[in-house]
């Protein structure tokens, strides 16, 4: 079975990945235009999570904390940029520590404001948080951030609007820490927090914990959509 996007949300991050139109009838007929090919899902589960299934990004900390705050009705009249007022009440938030464990490999631990598993890239407005993530490489991307103080979440937003997604340094976490943004890539993330944190799946809320596990459902959804051109560099899952 073929599955169409038409979005309807705020974010709509699925959609506005696939560059699919937010008029629903340029969407259908951007579907009826495209070839049918498989994209990943992902799998979310945690203390008080039952398994969910990701589509675009699952994450804990800062953004989880303004999905939580954001009210239905600002979103409905300003759309995406509703979540600004949260953001900005937010920014000084303490860090927390994190231990990362990437598939089998030694765990590690990190202090962040805030952590993004991603199935795609690019959050509203066009921000790519994770420049790397493709929803048909069979894999996941982490980002942690950590910055210090307004000024460091603005350097660190210059740094993810400038980079380019070949110029993403991807580490193994038993190295050093490498500054207020480091990335990583797995097939199954594992993330243990201090104490309990907010956190997300999809853009929705779910109840604040200390852990949280996204896993790769390689090919799993059959979409009839336009289909992202990997950036130069990058492979893309082969078809069947």
């Amino acid at each position: 079975m073929e599955l169409a996007i038409v979005p309807c949300g705020t974010g709509n991050l699925l959609a506005r990945n696939l560059n699919i139109p937010t008029d629903p009838g340029r969407a259908l007929a951007a579907a009826l235009a495209a070839q049918p090919w498989r994209a990943d899902l992902a799998l979310a589960s945690g203390d008080g999570i039952k398994d969910t299934y990701v589509a675009a990004m699952a994450g804990a900390g800062l953004d989880a904390a303004i999905m939580a705050q954001t009210s239905r009705r600002l979103k409905n009249i300003l759309g995406w940029p509703a979540y600004a007022l949260p953001g900005l009440r937010h920014l000084r938030d303490h860090p927390f520590w994190t231990t990362i464990q990437l598939d089998d490999e030694p765990p590690a631990a990190r202090r962040a404001r805030m952590v993004v598993i991603g199935n795609v890239g690019s959050l509203q407005g066009g921000i790519p948080l994770l420049p790397a993530a493709r929803p048909d490489d069979g894999r996941l991307d982490l980002v942690l951030l950590n910055p210090r103080g307004f000024g460091g979440w603005l350097r660190a937003l210059l740094r993810l609007l400038t980079q380019r997604p070949t110029g993403v340094r991807v580490c193994a976490p038993q190295f050093a820490a490498g500054g207020p943004i480091e990335y990583f890539r797995a097939h199954r993330i594992d993330l243990a927090f201090e104490k309990d944190v907010p956190r997300e799946v999809d853009g929705e809320p779910v109840p604040a914990g200390r852990t949280l596990r996204v896993e790769i459902q390689p090919r799993a959804l059959l979409l009839r959509a336009p289909r992202p051109v990997p950036a130069r560099g990058t492979r893309r899952a082969r078809d069947i």
